[in-house]
């Protein structure tokens, strides 16, 4: 016999309701996602380099240099959050990136930030670590301590390594806006301006000389005003969240572990012991 064709019923399936913020973080995997595809495309057809000549075209724009006859790209990281902008050439990227990799002890120099902090410049913060009033010494053999030293080489490290990459602009702005909601999770302090301040200065002395009129603290000293306005601004915004709305949630949402989040940058530079 002959089957009848039948039109086919389909039910309606109600969608659950979504958290807002599970949509955003739908729609960013989804542009990651369609970021990969033309990535691949571009690399299947042999058209990789104009494919970066486009992303690099579309977030830079060229001037003129002072003799006029060459131009160098300005780079700018632009934040929608906090509408603020870092604008860097490529002579400043560059000038940025070899002063990093010169540093040869790089867990070395971080422990010198964080030390000078805790002992000298804010003993407060020391009191979160349960290291007030401890001797160097015994601080740099602190467990918690050395953890914490390594989680912010890996950070300092992903930043200048996404510096100069075309297209990870936002990518290095979610980083900052992630540090600056967990910074949310010490809730016995306030991370005043005072306190970001006296941090920006230890970690720029450490860096690079203090001569404001140095070619290479002129450029730590833009990246590191636009990192710490970028953190701070994210704090007080997660901040002004946890009061309005007195969720938990959200706190927990803020936690996020950069490990996690730039795998690749980790497996390159595994943790201090």
């Amino acid at each position: 016999m002959k089957k009848e064709n039948r039109p086919r019923r389909y039910v309606s399936i109600p969608r659950p309701l979504l958290d807002p913020q599970m949509v955003v973080f739908d729609r960013a995997m989804r542009c990651i996602q369609s970021a990969m595809i033309q990535m691949h495309n571009a690399r299947s057809n042999g058209t990789v380099t104009g494919y970066f000549r486009k992303r690099k075209d579309s977030r830079c724009s060229t001037v003129s240099s002072s003799t006029g006859s060459s131009a160098s790209a300005i780079y700018r990281i632009g934040s929608h959050f906090s509408s603020r902008v870092l604008q860097l050439d490529e002579e400043q990227i560059d000038t940025i990136v070899d002063a990093f990799a010169k540093i040869s002890d790089k867990y070395g120099a971080f422990e010198r930030v964080f030390i000078q902090l805790f002992v000298y410049e804010d003993k407060e913060i020391a009191e979160q670590f349960g290291l007030a009033n401890v001797p160097e010494e015994v601080i740099k053999r602190n467990q918690v301590f050395r953890t914490h030293v390594g989680k912010f080489q890996r950070f300092m490290t992903t930043v200048v390594e996404l510096l100069p990459k075309v297209g990870r602009e936002d990518e290095l702005i979610e980083i900052l806006r992630i540090v600056g909601r967990q910074h949310c999770n010490v809730k016995q302090m306030n991370f005043t301006a005072a306190k970001w301040l006296s941090f920006k200065n230890v970690l720029l002395s450490v860096l690079c000389k203090t001569d404001h009129h140095d070619k290479v603290y002129m450029c730590w000293n833009q990246l590191v005003s636009f990192l710490i306005y970028e953190i701070k601004d994210a704090y007080l915004d997660q901040v002004r969240r946890l009061r309005s709305n007195s969720c938990p949630h959200i706190l927990e949402a803020g936690s996020f572990d950069i490990r996690k989040y730039s795998l690749a940058n980790i497996k390159a530079h595994p943790e201090v012991p």
